[in-house]
């Protein structure tokens, strides 16, 4: 019984997990996108009024990249805790055949 009560904890987890993880990745994809609309914008706005030099054009398309990485980085992340509740729920299942 303990068992069947873990075993659909952990699923219900992983279904949690799932749902936070497309919940999680919106959010950043639009955190990203509005950083960098927001940073054209004003680069846009004062390059009406003064020259901007195409370094810092180029700054900013670095940093958007650096960016990105992390949010790809954190991702894999996210996916490698995916990976061992999988395996803490494979272990349960093994356990309870016992």
């Amino acid at each position: 019984m303990v068992c069947r009560i873990l075993e659909l904890y952990l699923k219900q987890k992983e279904d949690y997990r799932k749902r936070s993880i497309q919940v999680t990745n919106v959010k950043y994809n639009l955190i990203v996108t509005y950083i960098c609309l927001i940073i054209f914008s004003v680069l846009g706005i004062v390059n009406l009024f003064i020259q901007i030099p195409d370094f810092l054009y180029i700054e900013f398309i670095i940093f958007a990249l650096l960016f990105m990485l992390l949010f790809i980085i954190e991702r894999k992340n996210i996916k490698n805790q995916m990976i061992e509740l999988k395996h803490m729920i494979v272990f349960w299942l093994n356990y309870k055949k016992n």
